[in-house]
């Protein structure tokens, strides 16, 4: 009999994990603007345009485990629903931390000992007849320093709308 993976919790669960990352929004206008039906109706700038525009949002987004990519999607759904022409991308940029976590060290007789918590069984007393010292575990268990490094990914994008609309004139060219 062929077993196979239920396709709407795996779903379910890739949406959960990746909609953790949330766009930061800074207002710079009161305004309200009807929201674009896609991020796709939203261009993307790497400097500002030649047109007059209005300033309407920043918009900022960081995450350790999504790709650039993903994280300019993201601002651009974000500028989508606040009804902005175009964002204008910063330079993306990646900071990287040294960060040092502390590891239980090994328990040759684990969480379970006979005598966890007291020398009359579990809850209470002291950790054994040695305190927490003692080979039956108790309250101290003692740790080990384990460093790693975590890589941030940051983009930064200000969400603009344009103040006039392009002429039609302007967009052909001479044949």
């Amino acid at each position: 009999m062929k077993r196979s993976v239920p396709t709407l919790p795996v779903v379910g669960l890739y949406l959960l994990i990746s909609a953790c990352a949330k766009v930061d929004t800074i207002l710079l206008t009161n305004e309200t603007f009807p929201p674009k039906n896609s991020a796709d109706e939203v261009a993307v700038l790497q400097q500002n345009p030649t047109r007059p525009y209005r300033e309407i949002a920043e918009l900022r987004i960081g995450d350790t485990s999504l790709s650039f990519g993903s994280l300019q999607r993201k601002i651009l759904s974000r500028a989508a629903t606040l009804g902005a022409d175009a964002v204008v991308f910063d330079k993306p940029q990646t900071q990287t931390t040294h960060e040092i976590a502390y590891e239980p060290v090994y328990n040759p007789w684990g969480y379970y000992s006979p005598y966890y918590g007291s020398p009359w069984g579990y809850g209470g007393g002291y950790g054994g007849p040695f305190g927490g010292w003692g080979p039956w575990g108790g309250m101290y268990s003692g740790s080990v320093a384990v460093p790693y490094d975590e890589t941030i990914r940051m983009l930064k994008g200000t969400a603009i709308r344009y103040t006039e609309t392009a002429n039609v004139n302007d967009l052909k060219t001479d044949q």
